[in-house]
């Protein structure tokens, strides 16, 4: 269980770097393709519930 909370603090940390980067530089559905890859693969509820609540934040510079 210690290893799969690890992997998934991992998965999503690289994952928010690039995927802000590419907000930041207006590129919205890359960032948003980023958040599905990770949410195709996270089993972390935690990090899952992370990921999800990104979505808010890129569909508001829509």
């Amino acid at each position: 269980m210690r290893a799969r909370i690890l992997d998934g603090s991992h998965r999503l940390s690289d994952v928010l770097r690039p995927m802000y980067c590419l907000r930041d530089s207006g590129e919205l559905d890359a960032a948003r393709h980023q958040r599905r890859d990770l949410l195709a693969v996270e089993a972390v509820p935690l990090y899952r519930d992370t990921a999800e609540g990104q979505r808010d934040p890129l569909n508001a510079l829509s």
